[in-house]
Order: structure tokens, then C-alpha cells, then sequence
């Protein structure tokens, strides 16, 4: 049962952040993150119940994201360029607005 209850939460997390993902295998390992984050949500959360913790956390669009990526996007490391962006290309390329 809880199985498909988050399966459930998987697709409605996919749609209310617009996720979407290059092939299935990147799919299948954002599942797996998205998952054992909502297991620690929910663990979480079940101590902020029993006043164990003073504060409760929830899914978010980083929901599907590695630890080393949102150390990344917290400064801890530099974000590598987006591929497709001005970001990515020598500064001589970059398009003068």
C-alpha cells in the first residue's frame, strides 16, 4: 500500500515542480532520492509531532536533488555551467545584451 501511495507522491511531486528528466535511468535515481527524502520527512515530522522537534519540514522543488548537489547550489562548492546557457560558453562567445 505504501508503495503505491508513493508512487502517487512521486508523479504529483514531477508535476508541481515540472520535472522532467533526460532518460529513464537519471529518472529511476531521482525516484530513489525523492523517496529517502520523503522517508526522512516523514521521520522527521513524526518527532515534531510527539514534541520532539520544534519545527516540521516538507517536500520541495530539491526534493530529487544528491546532498552534494544542494551543497553545491549552498556555495559549499561552484555549480558547474548550465550545458545550453551563455554560461557555458567562453566569455568571447557570451552575447552582449
Amino acid at each position: 500500500m505504501e508503495q503505491f501511495y508513493l508512487a502517487d507522491e512521486w508523479e504529483m511531486f514531477k508535476a508541481m515542480y515540472g520535472k522532467q528528466y533526460s532518460n529513464p535511468t537519471e529518472e529511476a535515481l531521482r525516484k530513489d532520492i525523492f523517496f529517502e527524502t520523503k522517508r526522512l520527512i516523514d521521520r522527521h515530522n513524526k518527532k515534531a509531532d510527539e514534541g520532539l522537534s520544534s519545527f516540521h519540514v516538507g517536500i520541495n522543488e530539491f526534493s530529487d536533488w544528491l546532498p552534494s548537489e544542494l551543497d553545491r547550489l549552498c556555495g559549499e562548492e561552484p555549480l558547474p555551467p548550465r550545458v545550453g546557457t551563455d554560461e557555458d560558453k567562453p566569455s568571447s562567445e557570451k552575447i552582449k545584451s
